[in-house]
């Protein structure tokens, strides 16, 4: 079957999803053979996986001139957490122009000289990858060419990422449920980061990770924050302390969850 999508050159949506193969003998992977694609899902665990790949990847991005969704979770038992960097810098690899980046399962290091790819980025969703440790990231690399996002989705709060927040205006969708989010930080974000697009941001998901046991939540002094300062918003999803302000050490009972839609409606 895979031998035979190669004949589909009108093809412009290819997903596949693979889960525990041997990939010392991986299936057959025909996507460069597209022309037309336009958005690729790759969703793979085993082990090798990287390895193998590697190649087909390559053709892809050679060959699909026009493609514009990347979606690649890569779950890798044996490589660990792969780099886009080589892919990308490939030679015979021409410019992108993706408008959607999502990346599951990668190391977060992105070299600034592979800007030329992410030149018409609307939206990044990127989860279960490893910080860059202070090396550049995708966060570092849209905030040194100017490019701003309208749709961001996260695991994670890292200062690359609040700096490159706080460097434009212009965000609409804002989905972060990371691992932990410390007070400092917090602060910062609800006082400096979300005021800068108080004029666009219309959905807001702000909650510890159900990956996690993150014991955290924003305060009344946060909430007083949102509601003022950001008049657009439609959708929000919070937790909420609703004993202090501020403590990841108190007990479950302490927090409650809010998910409130339609808020343009509810004020008319």
């Amino acid at each position: 079957m895979m031998r035979g999508l190669s004949h589909c050159q009108l093809l412009d949506d290819f997903s596949l999803t693979s889960v525990g193969s041997d990939w010392d003998n991986p299936p057959i992977l025909p996507v460069y053979c597209f022309p037309s694609l336009r958005s690729l899902h790759m969703s793979i665990s085993g082990q090798g996986v990287y390895t193998n790949l590697f190649r087909p990847l390559s053709r892809v991005f050679a060959k699909s001139r026009g493609l514009e969704r990347l979606s690649l979770w890569i779950f890798d038992s044996v490589d660990g957490r792969p780099s886009l960097t080589p892919l990308l810098e490939d030679e015979n690899i021409p410019d992108l122009r993706l408008q959607h980046l999502e990346l599951k399962g990668w190391n977060g290091i992105i070299p600034t000289h592979l800007a030329r790819h992410f030149e018409q980025l609307s939206t990044v969703i990127q989860e279960f990858c490893d910080s860059a440790d202070g090396k550049s990231d995708i966060w570092s690399v849209l905030q040194a060419e100017r490019l701003a996002l309208e749709k961001v989705q996260v695991d994670s709060m890292e200062d690359s990422l609040m700096d490159y927040l706080q460097s434009y205006s212009g965000l609409q969708i804002l989905d972060a449920q990371p691992f932990s989010f410390p007070k400092e930080m917090l602060d910062f974000f609800c006082s400096n980061v979300l005021p800068k697009h108080a004029k666009t941001l219309k959905t807001l998901n702000l909650n510890p990770s159900v990956m996690s046991m993150a014991m955290w939540g924003v305060g009344k002094s946060h909430i007083d924050a949102l509601l003022t300062e950001l008049p657009l918003l439609e959708d929000i999803s919070l937790r909420i302390h609703i004993q202090s302000e501020y403590n990841k050490n108190e007990a479950d009972s302490d927090f409650v969850d809010i998910n409130v839609r339609s808020l343009m409606s509810l004020s008319t």
